[in-house]
């Protein structure tokens, strides 16, 4: 392993993703540290494994740190560890290299694109787990088939990895098998249009070795040029049915997950079962107490879908939707998607708009009043900051069947105390 006989340290490794490569190189015996900027919840999962875990990034890197890791989501001109590391020529690596570093010596198989990685990633770990083989993973959330835990290390030849186009930073991966969800303009504080967004993807299966799994009904994704003996295309026919997954595109990422196990040679009565018996994941339509529900939507399509999927599942419920648009750049440029998006819920309240990668322009030029102008919805209000909209959750339980709450930023600090 690329790792081995090193000392890592991790800037920002209370991060999904940093947390999920900490724990899995901590458990293949690769001695390493690293910070945060808060204390959460996967700060305390890292210290139950005896990680240790700075808070704050004020201080210089020890003397025997080989390699850094950091995420992305850093500033480099300010972070001082990162700084310091630079100075003193210590090998620095993205998140998204290090996995490339990680996976180089198993059989890779990476699921992309820009809705539904993450349940994806999850169904297809359920699958193999159903047919007792023992996998390597790392998914962008925890999951109860992993025991809460966000990564898997396992004795088999298989990586199974959730994968992501920000920054291009998939592309320090070699997968053996892809499966892209499907393909729609996001993160666009990386990309300007929808066309160098197309060509990332495009430049991602050219790096495939083995087989590429396209929506059949995705249009974006069948404009991509791959070989016709390296693709296949899945949602086409009767799609599997994950009984705990609300909505007709989980049918979809579900069909994915099979037809990878099938391409791979396992049993599909198991590799059914596994995915039609999956309890689903944190943050994706999830129950957190009696009628509340919460869920990571954020791009304009998830959120329709989202709700569309909810209201077909609870008919002639009434739903109040709470959500977080996540980053002032993505609201400002995705403005006109978001018009008739909220139509199945029968109440929407904004709290407020997640600043994420947002330069100082992005937030002077959009606020929560401006975003609800931009929608159609007739009954839609600002929740003005999430402490605010926390004192009217008991008076919205009582009026309405379900409260939704989405996005993809702090939002969840609404739901905290409901646990």
């Amino acid at each position: 392993m690329y790792f081995q006989n090193k000392n890592i340290y991790i800037i920002g490794i209370s991060g999904i993703g940093t947390s999920g490569l900490a724990m899995f190189l901590n458990e293949k015996n690769i001695k390493l540290e690293g910070s945060s900027d808060v204390r959460n919840k996967q700060v305390e999962k890292l210290e139950n494994k005896n990680i240790k875990v700075n808070i704050g990034h004020n201080r210089k890197i020890e003397e025997n740190v080989n390699i850094i890791i950091y995420t992305e989501a850093i500033n480099k001109e300010t972070n001082e560890e990162f700084i310091d590391a630079k100075k003193r020529n210590i090998e620095c690596l993205t998140y998204r290299q290090a996995l490339g570093k990680l996976t180089k010596e198993y059989e890779l198989i990476s699921i992309s694109g820009t809705h539904g990685k993450t349940t994806t990633t999850s169904l297809l770990i359920a699958a193999f787990l159903e047919n007792k083989i023992d996998i390597n993973a790392i998914v962008g959330t925890n999951i109860k088939i992993l025991n809460d835990s966000n990564y898997k290390t396992g004795t088999s030849k298989y990586f199974i990895l959730e994968t992501c186009e920000l920054n291009e930073g998939f592309l320090s991966l070699n997968p053996d098998i892809l499966g892209i969800t499907n393909i729609e303009l996001d993160h666009l504080e990386s990309f300007n249009n929808e066309e160098e967004y197309i060509n990332c993807f495009q430049s991602f299966s050219k790096q495939v070795k083995d087989q590429i799994f396209i929506n059949a009904k995705d249009k974006n994704s069948k404009e991509l040029k791959t070989p016709e003996n390296k693709t296949k295309l899945f949602n086409k026919g009767k799609l599997p049915e994950p009984k705990n997954l609300i909505g007709e595109f989980n049918k979809e990422n579900a069909d994915l997950a099979l037809k990878i196990a099938n391409y791979l040679g396992l049993a599909e009565e198991k590799s059914l079962k596994g995915i039609q018996e999956f309890e689903g994941i944190d943050k994706r339509m999830m129950n957190i107490k009696d009628n509340i529900y919460i869920d990571y939507a954020h791009h304009p399509t998830a959120i329709k879908k989202a709700l569309e999927g909810f209201k077909d599942k609870f008919k002639n419920s009434k739903i109040c939707l709470i959500y977080q648009p996540h980053q002032y750049s993505r609201t400002i440029k995705l403005i006109d998607q978001f018009k008739d998006v909220f139509n199945k819920a029968d109440k929407v309240i904004i709290t407020d708009i997640y600043e994420c990668r947002d330069n100082k322009e992005d937030v002077k030029n959009m606020n929560v009043e401006k975003f609800i102008s931009k929608t159609n919805h007739h009954n839609i209000f600002n929740g003005e900051g999430l402490e605010n909209t926390k004192e009217i959750l008991e008076d919205l339980r009582k009026e309405f069947d379900y409260l939704i709450i989405m996005g993809a930023g702090n939002i969840s600090n609404l739901y905290v105390d409901l646990y």
